[in-house]
């Protein structure tokens, strides 16, 4: 994770939302930060790093549950994101989109282990 996350923050990747599920994922992510020289207590706070914006949304169980994988977090991403963009809660909308939500064109999904397999 945490080379995922210097990858996409040297190429200028304006805000990366890393979603997760459980305490472990939080810790996790947080060590991730933590690589990138990011000193964080709580992962669910956004931080800027070289002008890319970090931040960890824990997904609801409800989100990570499908008929064939669970926890299924490309799921709970894209749920959360279609939650974020009705724009029906404006904290979620907030949390997930940050505080400029139209700003943003493009959405790159992807899961740790993707870019350095496509390297």
């Amino acid at each position: 994770l945490g080379a995922t996350l210097a990858s996409l923050v040297q190429v200028g990747m304006g805000r990366i939302l890393v979603v997760g599920n459980t305490e472990d994922d939080e810790s996790v992510v947080r060590d991730a930060f933590r690589l990138l020289n990011v000193n964080v207590s709580n992962a669910s706070s956004s931080v800027v790093v070289h002008g890319s914006e970090l931040v960890y949304v824990r997904a609801t169980d409800e989100m990570v549950k499908s008929k064939h994988v669970t926890p299924n977090l490309p799921r709970a991403a894209l749920v959360g994101l279609r939650h974020a963009r009705n724009k029906t809660d404006l904290e979620w909308t907030r949390q997930w989109l940050g505080d400029v939500e139209d700003q943003w064109k493009y959405v790159y999904l992807t899961e740790p282990d993707i870019i350095q397999q496509t390297r």
